[in-house]
């Protein structure tokens, strides 16, 4: 089976990138972890890296080289490959590339308030980094969702500050559906 949809994860660390993922990986049935990437029990996802329940980081920023993904793309076996991750979010040839190498494509932009993110991050520990720095992430994130939009690919926004994570799985679940051409799972 080949890729027909690669969906794009784009936010600030700490918004929810690896949460949104562990949840759409668990509603198709729950993964597999394979030296670089994980596939979904049910079949609809491959991931671009690595997921683990304890671990905060996952996807792309578990890669030992993103430059890989062009090859894991090539390989996967479901009809959707996503992939998220900070180290994911840029607009040059090595995201533009693969991602039009499907016939379609969705860009996930996640934001939340720049205080949030910092209790987020305080929270599991990984904080080391400023306000004012999480503020220029959001700046960024949000620039690259509009450099996306304005080549045509959809993109959605999603606040994690005002929706639970299970719902924006759900909503996400349903956008990668209507992307595919497999029928729809019951969740």
């Amino acid at each position: 089976m080949k890729v027909e949809l690669i969906v794009l994860v784009v936010g600030c660390f700490g918004v929810g990138k690896t949460t949104l993922a562990k949840n759409l990986l668990n509603i198709d049935g729950g993964w597999e972890n394979h030296d670089s990437y994980a596939v979904s029990k049910g079949g609809l996802f491959t991931c671009a890296g690595t997921y683990f329940q304890d671990k905060a980081l996952g996807g792309v920023d578990r890669l030992k080289n993103t430059q890989a993904i062009p090859q894991l793309i090539a390989n996967a076996s479901t009809p959707c490959f996503f992939v998220e991750g900070k180290r994911a979010t840029c607009f040059g040839t090595s995201t533009l590339v693969p991602m039009f190498s499907v016939p379609n494509q969705l860009v996930i932009y996640l934001k939340a308030g720049a205080s949030v993110i910092y209790k987020r991050l305080n929270m599991r520990g990984t904080c080391k980094t400023t306000r004012l720095k999480i503020e220029r992430y959001i700046k960024d994130s949000e620039a690259l969702a509009q450099k996306f939009s304005s080549i045509g690919v959809r993109v959605v926004q999603l606040d994690t500050e005002r929706a639970n994570t299970a719902e924006i799985a759900n909503f996400v679940f349903g956008e990668v559906q209507r992307f595919i051409s497999r029928p729809q799972n019951k969740h």
